[in-house]
């Protein structure tokens, strides 16, 4: 599975630098420094992008969300390649770069 993006479920993603975090409740809010935009992230969102350490890959995160929630595969990690795709248009996160490095290295 590849996105539009070029992300695979073995795509490792980072928060990006410039964003600040703040939690308010059940609400993460997101301010992008050199955007200058706010977001806000609940739910299982929220629960993504804290797990977007740089060590975890797309499929780790997808296999936690199957098990916490009881979720089909292949619906589990086409939301999160979907979602990671959004996070990465929107400046937020960062592929990392171990990650570009392993997928090159995979043969198609």
């Amino acid at each position: 599975m590849q996105s539009s993006h070029g992300l695979t479920l073995d795509t490792r993603l980072s928060r990006a630098e410039d964003v600040r975090a703040v939690s308010v409740e059940s609400v993460l809010y997101l301010l992008s420094v050199n955007q200058n935009r706010f977001y806000a992230l609940e739910g299982t969102a929220r629960e993504i992008w804290e797990m977007l350490d740089g060590l975890r890959t797309l499929r780790d995160i997808a296999a936690h969300l199957r098990e916490a929630y009881g979720l089909p595969a292949g619906k589990a990690e086409a939301d999160v390649v979907s979602f990671a795709g959004s996070l990465l248009d929107a400046g937020l996160v960062v592929k990392d770069k171990c990650s570009d490095e392993q997928e090159a290295e995979t043969p198609a």
